[in-house]
């Protein structure tokens, strides 16, 4: 009699798949998960060599002359070309130049006095030119005044409509401008007259010599000169933007005096070309000029791109302890200047790290 064959016994679909889930499904998730680990490790979270900012591009505006705010053109962080107007400054150098035109005058009236007794009628004559010179110096400041307080006037029109000054203040001002632009009045009408009589006495200037003609030309030319800055100084001085960019620091305000050499307006630059990173001390990986380098920006979405080192320092420097460029393993606080190329694709702000990677040739 021959052996009945084995009949085997159905196994259902959902215990294989129990099976299949308790003995083999959890080492496939670990080594999937162990290979993606070293693949994000890899490709984003190896420490770079270097960390590198992008170097931002600053300028400072400095007033050049001493004097008050009379307008500011622009607001901060607010984008401006190369050229461009950023304030305007009411000198205050015109009382010394009027000042240093007095003793010019002065000293060219005492060369006067030795031919006084010889051609006293000549010397007469001189004498109220050079009156009527001044009186000409005076009018050009009396203007320069008279129009400062229309700018006062002004102002104060606009802070009386905002209810910050009083109606006194206001008058004043008015009555300040009113006063000024007689005296203009009265002093243009002085300087009328002494022309006119100075053309009925041309007749007494008898210097014919050399000496005095020397002496007339030598007053000219420097009457010349400080009516020049005289009428220079008097015209609102511009702050000019150096580069184009966005105004990062504003330090003064309309109506606040400055003082020759103030810094008034810093602007930044909105692209960087450079980045700037410390190779501390001691250097694992050789740095020359045309060292290749891969760059990597952060956050969600990184980008890369290939770059050179362009510059080196010619010194170690110290790095505090709020250093952000640090080096991998490195524990000194010396670090060498490097100049890295920014590539335009990377989008990077200036200020901003970027991961430096060296890479070999």
């Amino acid at each position: 009699m021959s052996p009945r064959k084995p009949i085997p016994i159905p196994i259902p679909a959902w215990l294989r798949w129990r099976e299949f889930r308790c003995r083999k499904l959890p080492p496939l998730i670990f080594a999937a998960t162990l290979l993606a680990v070293v693949g994000l490790w890899t490709a984003s979270v190896r420490p770079p060599a270097i960390v590198s900012r992008a170097v931002a591009q600053k300028a400072d505006v400095v007033a050049l002359v001493a004097g008050s705010m009379l307008s500011l053109n622009v607001d901060k962080y607010q984008s401006v070309e190369k050229g461009e107007t950023l304030a305007l400054i009411q000198p205050d150098e015109v009382r010394a130049e009027l000042d240093a035109f007095r003793l010019r005058m002065d000293f060219l009236r005492s060369q006067f006095d030795p031919m006084v007794e010889k051609k006293r009628n000549a010397v007469d004559y001189y004498r109220l030119r050079l009156e009527w010179l001044e009186q000409r110096v005076v009018l050009a400041v009396a203007k320069v005044n008279l129009r400062k307080a229309e700018n006062e006037l002004s102002r104060a029109s606009q802070l009386f409509q905002e209810k910050l000054i009083s109606k006194d203040q206001l008058d004043l001002s008015q009555k300040t401008v009113e006063a000024l632009a007689a005296e203009v009045t009265e002093t243009a009408n002085l300087v009328s007259e002494m022309e006119t009589a100075m053309e009925g006495l041309q007749e007494l200037d008898v210097f014919a010599d050399a000496e005095s003609e020397a002496i007339t030309k030598r007053l000219q030319a420097g009457l010349r000169t400080h009516l020049e800055n005289i009428e220079r100084l008097s015209q609102p001085y511009a702050l000019l933007a150096p580069i184009a960019g966005k105004i990062s620091e504003i330090r003064r305000m309309p109506g606040e005096n400055i003082v020759k050499g103030d810094l008034v307006f810093t602007v930044t630059a909105e692209e960087s070309t450079q980045l700037l990173a410390y190779v501390k001390h001691p250097i694992q990986t050789p740095v020359k000029l045309g060292t290749p380098v891969r760059l990597q920006t952060r956050g969600t979405r990184r980008k890369e791109a290939s770059s050179r080192v362009e510059g080196i320092g010619p010194e170690w420097k110290t790095l505090g302890n709020g250093a952000l460029f640090t080096e991998f393993g490195a524990n000194s606080d010396l670090g060498l200047p490097i100049l890295l190329t920014l590539p335009p694709e990377l989008e990077v702000r200036p200020g901003e790290r970027v991961d430096v990677f060296f890479t070999t040739p």
